[in-house]
């Protein structure tokens, strides 16, 4: 990797990988590494599998609203993967200055749901969908673009599948967008997803987490019992049909969820 990829600084870091900012020598442009962390700092076993599977898959999508793979290798034992540089900012750092109107909600939740049908039909179910995994993309004609990243705890398949457990046996993912399944250890798919994003939706027009607690069984038991301050009451200037169309996709059975990310962007564009 060193002879190519020319490292310049941390982006971010996870559960099981951290990326970097880097330079590639050979075709003259900034590029994304994602490399595994050290065994003992993983939250989860199998991590290197997911690696490898996630950048496959992505390679697979070619979609404009998540980020692209443009390789995999390996540097000694380690496999990493070489992806777009996105010259941005996460929708986490965007609403630390404030929350967001209705126009740019909109353009958020649509391209978000774009790239999550993308990936559902390929049978990508992402399960850790929040703030710091949207980013926003400047385009040279100074528009933005959404940027779905980090397929890491992907889950490859339509059919339900088991939420992946960390090596203490507790539920990967972030706890504020955990879908209620996710805590319970029940199957998961792509109406997990779609809870998720309701909850960054929430995060995104609040500011505030849509459950709440001082301790993570706390946010947990908040989840299960739907302990959430209605979108409407904190933002009443938003559109109510906007409003509990973000609340449909927080419902707390799946069944009761849109369908899929297709069925949630047409009723998302039916909205006036």
């Amino acid at each position: 990797m060193i002879d190519r990829y020319k490292i310049l600084g941390p982006l971010g870091e996870g559960g099981s990988g951290s990326v970097h900012k880097a330079w590639d020598t050979k075709l003259q442009r900034h590029v994304a590494v994602k490399l595994l962390l050290a065994p003992g700092d993983r939250q989860f076993t199998g991590a290197g599998d997911n690696l490898a599977a996630e950048a496959a898959a992505l390679s697979a999508l070619q979609h404009p609203n998540i980020v692209a793979v443009y390789d995999l290798d390996t540097d000694g034992p380690e496999t990493f993967v070489v992806m777009e540089f996105i010259n941005g900012e996460t929708l986490e750092t965007t609403v630390r200055r404030g929350a967001l109107m209705d126009a740019d909600f909109q353009q958020i939740a649509a391209e978000t749901l774009e790239g999550l049908a993308a990936a559902h039909q390929l049978g990508m179910c992402h399960r850790d969908l929040k703030p710091s995994n949207l980013m926003f993309h400047w385009l040279p004609d100074g528009r933005w673009q959404t940027k779905l990243l980090d397929f890491g705890l992907a889950n490859f398949g339509l059919r339900p599948a088991q939420q992946q457990l960390t090596v203490d046996g507790s539920a990967t993912g972030s706890v504020h967008f955990m879908a209620p399944e996710q805590f319970l250890h029940q199957p998961v798919d792509v109406r997990t997803d779609l809870y998720s994003l309701g909850c960054v939706l929430y995060y995104s027009l609040t500011g505030s987490f849509p459950c709440n607690g001082a301790t993570m069984e706390e946010v947990m038991n908040a989840h299960l019992s739907r302990k959430l301050v209605p979108l409407q009451q904190l933002r009443p200037d938003v559109a109510p049909l906007l409003a509990d169309w973000v609340m449909w996709l927080m419902s707390r059975q799946p069944e009761e969820r849109p369908e899929s990310a297709v069925e949630a962007l047409r009723v998302l564009r039916g909205i006036q």
